[in-house]
């Protein structure tokens, strides 16, 4: 049986005698350190920037490594402007989703901003794929780039609001 001097030397008091309080838990720290912080927030989600931007920016690497691909790994397609409709529906999801990252500006001058943008970047992935053996630029391709990031824009700024609100319906 303890003693009663035994069972005292174990309790640690406060200053004020009303519970024990136990030594604090030594600070954790990150393994991947400040830049996963920065990336996600204190509950762990994604930021507002890679929520919002994150499916635009993964699909410009897209396009960008579909274009690093040589001519000679690209299968041969005897449909006539095939390559104007792929490079059309490329640029038409990429302008989708520019659309969705700037869905809280509603301004004109956003939409021109990102359309001049996305009309730059086909512009200099035309001329990346220029570097690229077997590519070659095509004035054509980047006016096929020019239309489909347009239409992909508008269908972005009219279509998305209103998938929003048929969202909002009782099934």
């Amino acid at each position: 049986m303890l003693a009663y001097h035994q069972v005292l030397t174990a309790v640690r008091f406060t200053a004020s005698d009303e519970h024990w309080n136990p030594p604090p838990d030594p600070p954790v720290r990150d393994p991947l350190g400040p830049a996963l912080r920065r990336v996600n927030d204190q509950r762990g989600a994604a930021s507002p920037f890679a929520t919002r931007w994150g499916p635009a920016i993964g699909w410009a690497v897209v396009i960008l490594v579909a274009t690093s691909v040589p001519s000679s790994a690209i299968p041969r397609v005897d449909i006539t402007f095939a390559d104007k409709v792929v490079h059309f529906s490329m640029y038409a999801v990429f302008g989708v989703l520019v659309a969705r990252s700037l869905d809280g500006i509603r301004s004109v001058k956003a939409f021109f901003a990102s359309l001049a943008m996305l009309v730059v970047f086909g512009l200099l992935d035309e001329v990346h794929q220029s570097l690229v053996p077997g590519r070659s630029t095509d004035v054509l391709d980047w006016f096929a780039d020019s239309l489909g990031a347009l239409i992909g824009l508008l269908m972005g700024k009219f279509l998305l609001p209103l998938a929003r609100t048929r969202q909002d319906l009782p099934t």
